[in-house]
């Protein structure tokens, strides 16, 4: 069956598509975000349909959700496949070939390689920057990218990688008053007092202690270095002989007994017996440089434990979303962290919503 786009290459709606009233098929992820788009643009929605029975009769959004066969009754009507496995049934469906739009992407190749392991062979599916992200991080202006995914270690990135500038522009004043006036005024259900919860502090610590001791003596450890890590309040309460730092670029106040690092470049003046990197490098837009970096930084037999969410749903969608988080981390690529560093891995494993993975460091020789 013939197909026309749904969106033109700069990610807008096919104007073809409004001429007449829609159903949207697919009552998922893309589906409701095809929605969102249609009553913002006006676009009369008709119904909706979808493969699973157990949706048909219903209403969602206000509109009714009709079965597949239904389709031959709404001649007058465009149908927009809305998710990404339109394929398996699009020629199953009674429409004519000139209604019929899909989410599909312009374009097949591939340029970039992946952010981890460098390897070149890489999925591509649609996906944008957050109207709050365009708003603070580039002024107003949409940045185009695409989300690609790594098929050897299944690592998912924005293929767009902010610059050292519009970084800046996003993180300063970071969950500040102003920060927040611009993310709530696109994000309404943002809640940043959930961050500065004590309980939410003190579970996250404690949780951390608790994991660490089972691979090392965290009263042996000198010294301590939380990269990214805000006010130091993270760092477990068990390395009681440590000297404590944290790099932080936010500028806030330190707790009792944590010192600053001012500047990355001082990060490899020193010897670190323990490196935590919680929830950062997601955001970063050259995380293996960094981690270069803090590996070299390590006492020989040092540890460096690496936090990241754990977000394998963004996989199933087929326009993507791209918020704060620019990097997706996969069980696959922190292996990989490891073989590019030469690194002994204690632990990786999947904990509440984070990844989570425990590297030594060693000689060549004490890897064979």
């Amino acid at each position: 069956m013939m197909r026309k786009h749904l969106y033109l290459e700069n990610g807008e709606l096919n104007s073809e598509l409004l001429i007449r009233p829609i159903i949207v098929y697919g009552c998922g992820n893309d589906g409701m975000k095809l929605v969102d788009k249609l009553e913002n643009t006006q676009g009369k929605i008709r119904a909706l349909c979808d493969s699973d029975e157990r949706k048909w009769g219903s209403s969602i959004r206000g509109y009714r959700v009709i079965c597949p066969d239904e389709l031959t009754n709404y001649k007058e009507c465009n149908v927009a496949l809305a998710f990404f496995r339109w394929p398996e049934v699009i020629d199953r469906l009674d429409i004519n070939s000139e209604q019929c739009f899909v989410d599909y992407p312009y374009y097949e190749e591939v340029s970039s390689s992946c952010i981890i392991c460098g390897n070149k062979s890489l999925d591509a599916a649609r996906a944008h920057f957050a109207p709050f992200i365009v708003e603070k991080m580039f002024h107003g202006n949409a940045q185009k990218t695409r989300f690609l995914k790594c098929r050897s270690c299944g690592m998912g990135f924005s293929e767009y990688r902010p610059t050292d500038d519009e970084m800046d522009c996003l993180y300063s004043d970071y969950r500040g008053s102003e920060y927040l006036r611009i993310r709530t005024q696109y994000e309404k259900n943002y809640m940043e007092e959930e961050y500065s919860k004590k309980y939410v502090e003190e579970r996250r610590k404690q949780a951390l202690e608790s994991f660490l001791t089972q691979y090392m003596k965290l009263a042996e450890i000198n010294h301590v270095l939380d990269y990214g890590g805000d006010e130091g309040q993270y760092i477990p309460d068990g390395f009681i002989n440590a000297e404590k730092y944290v790099y932080e670029i936010s500028g806030y106040q330190l707790r009792t007994g944590v010192r600053r690092i001012d500047q990355f470049d001082e990060i490899s003046h020193y010897s670190w017996d323990f490196i935590m990197c919680c929830h950062v490098l997601e955001h970063v837009s050259d995380p293996r440089s960094i981690i270069d970096v803090l590996v070299h930084s390590l006492s020989e037999d040092g540890y460096l434990y690496i936090e990241v969410p754990y977000e394998t749903f963004m996989y199933s969608y087929h326009d993507i979303e791209i918020n704060e988080h620019i990097s997706y981390f996969t069980k696959g690529s922190l292996k990989e962290i490891a073989k590019l560093f030469g690194l002994e891995i204690c632990c990786i494993q999947s904990f509440a919503s984070s990844l989570i993975a425990l590297y030594q460091k060693r000689r060549p020789e004490q890897l064979n």
